[in-house]
């Protein structure tokens, strides 16, 4: 598909970005957003579809989703419980063999419910719009 943008000779490619918006006044990142961009100019076309989808979440998704983090220094940049070394996939799968969310937080210590909830959010996000990460 060419760029639409007038004079620029690029054809827009199939990428995955990082992109900020800010709703009620605070900035929510997303990371690894399906998008079409030009490589000569930079022009950026969302996925409708991706974007109504994150503009349904709301305010508490946004905060159980800002629990989670991703840091290529942390595991590997998989997603993580911000400030710890748990990722979500380990928590996920503690869960899918039967583990309780109390025996999950009675091993280990300061991991709270909304943590839990949030590893829960975020792999419905991930299956929904196929968005890695959401938060601020």
């Amino acid at each position: 598909m060419e760029c639409i943008v007038q004079g620029c000779p690029g054809e827009m490619e199939e990428r995955r970005i990082v992109h900020t918006f800010v709703r009620d006044g605070k900035p929510i990142v997303v990371e690894d957003l399906p998008a079409w961009v030009c490589p000569v100019c930079g022009y950026t076309v969302l996925d409708l579809e991706v974007l109504d989808g994150l503009f349904a979440l709301d305010m508490d998704d946004q905060h159980l989703l800002a629990r989670i983090a991703l840091d290529p220094k942390v595991m590997v940049g998989k997603p993580v419980i911000r400030g710890t070394r748990l990722t979500v996939e380990y928590i996920l799968n503690l869960l899918a063999h039967d583990a309780t969310a109390q025996e999950i937080l009675e091993e280990y210590e300061g991991l709270t419910h909304e943590d839990i909830r949030a590893c829960l959010l975020f792999a419905k996000v991930l299956g929904r719009h196929g968005v890695h990460a959401i938060g601020s």
